[in-house]
C-alpha cells in the first residue's frame, strides 16, 4: 500500500485534493468511494472538530483555539499554527457516493521543529480522529500520508521525521502500524496543554542519509568505541527513553575529531534537535507510558 501525492481524486472532490490509499475495508466501514486530504473544510465541520477536541484530555494544540470569527475558522486555525512554525494542514475527508464530502479528521506538517531550530527535521503533528471514526483503521494510513508529504517537502534536505504523543493508544499504534518508516522513541518532554501537564513520548524517524552518516566509525584507536556503539543501538531503537542523556554524556566524553565529519555534523544536529524539542534529562519513571 502506498500514498498518492500526485494524483487527483475525480468525482465528487476538489483539484487540489490527494488522494489517500485506504484499505477497501476501511472505505467499506466508513461508507465511502475514497479518503483525500485537502486544505481546506467547511467551518461548521471544523468548529464541530474544535468543539469535540475542546472536550477530550489531550495535549493536541488546538484545545486552546477560539475562533473569533466562525466563518473564517480555517484561515484562523492556519494562522494559529504558522505563528510558531511554517505549517501545511491538512483536513481529511470522506468521499461518499454521489460526490459527498464528510469530515474525518485532521493532521499537520511542517518542515522544521520552530524557527531556529536545526534544520532538516520534520514534523507531524495535530493528528486528531472523529470520535465516531475511530476503530476501523485510518490512523495508519492518515500517518504514511503525512510521512509521504514531509519527504517530498525536504527531499535530499531530510534528516529525519519527528513525532509526539502523550495518548498511550497512539504511542502503541506508531510503534507497530506498517510504515514506510521506523519511528524510533528517542525520549519524553513535558507539556503543558490547557492548564493540565503532559509527558509526550517522542519518536524520530531517521532518513537513510542522515542514519548513514550517524553510523560513519571512529578510528580505530581513538577510544570512541562507547560512542559508535550507542549510535548504533539508536538506529536499531534500542536506546529509548535515556536516547539524549546517553548520548550527550558520551558525546561529551569523547573525542568526536576521531569521527569523520559527516558522523560530527549528525551527530551535532541529532543533539540538537532532541535539546531544541526539549527532551528531559531524567530517567523513564515508574509507571510510565510502556514503551
Amino acid at each position: 500500500m502506498h500514498t498518492q501525492l500526485d494524483v487527483p481524486a475525480t468525482a465528487g472532490a476538489e483539484p487540489d485534493d490527494l488522494v489517500v490509499e485506504v484499505s477497501a475495508a476501511t472505505l467499506d466501514q466508513l461508507g465511502a468511494c475514497r479518503v483525500v486530504a485537502s486544505p481546506r473544510a467547511r467551518a461548521s465541520e471544523l468548529h464541530a472538530l474544535i468543539v469535540q477536541l475542546q472536550r477530550t484530555h489531550s495535549d493536541h494544540t488546538w484545545r486552546g483555539f477560539a475562533p473569533r470569527d466562525v466563518a473564517q475558522i480555517a484561515d484562523e486555525l492556519l494562522a494559529f499554527e504558522t505563528a510558531r512554525r511554517p505549517t501545511r494542514v491538512l483536513y481529511y475527508h470522506a468521499i461518499v457516493p454521489g460526490g459527498g464530502r464528510e469530515l474525518l479528521g485532521t493532521g499537520a506538517v511542517s518542515p522544521e521543529l520552530r524557527r531556529g531550530a536545526p534544520p532538516g527535521f520534520a514534523v507531524i503533528s495535530r493528528c486528531y480522529l472523529l470520535e465516531r471514526f475511530r476503530g476501523v483503521r485510518l490512523y495508519a494510513p492518515l500517518l504514511r500520508h503525512r510521512v509521504a508529504l514531509a519527504e517530498l517537502e525536504l527531499g535530499d534536505r531530510l534528516r529525519g521525521i519527528h513525532f509526539g504523543s502523550s495518548n498511550p493508544r497512539v504511542v502503541r499504534a506508531i510503534q507497530t502500524a506498517v510504515l514506510p518508516v521506523r519511528f524510533l522513541h528517542v525520549g519524553r518532554e513535558h507539556v503543558t496543554c490547557c492548564g493540565e501537564r503532559f509527558t509526550v513520548h517522542d519518536f524520530l524517524a531517521l532518513s537513510a542519509r542522515f542514519r548513514d552518516a550517524l553510523l560513519r566509525p571512529p578510528r580505530p584507536d581513538a577510544g570512541c568505541a562507547e560512542l559508535h556503539a550507542a549510535l548504533r543501538a539508536l538506529c536499531r531503537g534500542e536506546l529509548g527513553a535515556s536516547t539524549y542523556r546517553q548520548l550527550q554524556r558520551l558525546a561529551d566524553a569523547a573525542d568526536l575529531a576521531a569521527f569523520p565529519t559527516a558522523a560530527r555534523d549528525a551527530l551535532a544536529g541529532l543533539l540538537a534537535f532532541l535539546a531544541a524539542i526539549p527532551v528531559v534529562h531524567e530517567p523513564e519513571p515508574d509507571g510510565a507510558c510502556d514503551v
